[in-house]
C-alpha cells in the first residue's frame, strides 16, 4: 500500500505524462507501423478528446467501457479517461452475448464507448443490460483531432477496471478497480468491488 507521503502517491496518469512531456515531449512515445507519436502529440490529443467527454457529461469517478479495437485511439481515450479521473473499463472485443452482458452489467457503467463494428454486438444484449443507458459511436480517427488549445483536464484517482481470469471456482470473470500507478507497479494495488 503507497502512503500519501510516498512520491509514489502522486504518480497518476496525468501527473506521469505531464513530465514526460516536459522532459523529452516531441520523442516517440508510441511507435506503429504508419508512424510514431510523440507524447506531446498524445497528451495533446488526449487533453482535447477528455474536454469533449466531460462536455457530453461523463464526470470524475464515473465508470465507462470501452470497446473499440487496439489503435491509437484507445490510448487517447483511455489517457483522457484517466486524466479527469473517470474509471475505464476495457471491453474485449471478441465478447460476444452472455459475456458481453455480464461484463456491461457487472461494471455498473452508464456510458460505453464503442465501435461502429462492435454495434451489432451490444444490440443483441440490449434487452438484458440493467443500467447501461448511453452509447457514444466510436469512428476510427475521431479521437486524434488536433487540438486547438492547451488545457489539461482535472486529476485522476482511479483509473481501470479490470476483470481477473476466471478460477475453476468461478463461472465468469471477476471486476476489480485498480489505481493507474498500482498497474505500473505490477498490480498490487487492485480492489474488488
Amino acid at each position: 500500500m503507497v502512503s500519501a507521503a510516498d512520491p509514489r502517491s502522486e504518480q497518476t496518469l496525468k501527473v506521469v505524462l505531464r513530465k514526460r512531456v516536459e522532459r523529452c515531449g516531441d520523442k516517440a512515445w508510441i511507435v506503429t507501423p504508419e508512424r510514431g507519436y510523440t507524447y506531446r502529440e498524445i497528451d495533446l490529443a488526449s487533453n482535447c478528446l477528455g474536454r469533449c467527454l466531460m462536455g457530453l457529461g461523463i464526470e470524475m469517478g464515473q465508470t465507462v467501457l470501452i470497446m473499440v479495437p487496439d489503435v491509437i485511439d484507445y490510448i487517447q481515450i483511455w489517457c483522457a479517461l484517466a486524466k479527469f479521473g473517470a474509471i475505464e473499463v476495457p471491453v474485449n472485443v471478441h465478447y460476444r452475448g452472455a459475456i458481453l452482458a455480464h461484463i456491461i452489467n457487472d461494471s455498473r457503467a452508464d456510458t460505453m464507448i464503442v465501435d461502429r463494428q462492435y454495434l451489432d454486438r451490444v444490440a443483441v444484449v440490449a434487452g438484458e443490460l440493467k443500467g447501461l443507458k448511453r452509447l457514444i459511436l466510436y469512428t476510427e480517427g475521431a479521437a486524434g483531432v488536433k487540438p486547438e488549445r492547451r488545457g489539461a483536464a482535472r486529476v485522476a484517482t482511479r483509473a481501470r477496471f479490470l476483470w481477473t481470469k476466471p478460477s475453476a471456482s468461478q463461472a465468469v470473470p471477476r471486476g476489480n478497480r485498480s489505481r493507474w500507478e498500482s498497474s505500473q507497479r505490477g498490480g498490487r494495488d487492485r480492489r474488488r468491488l
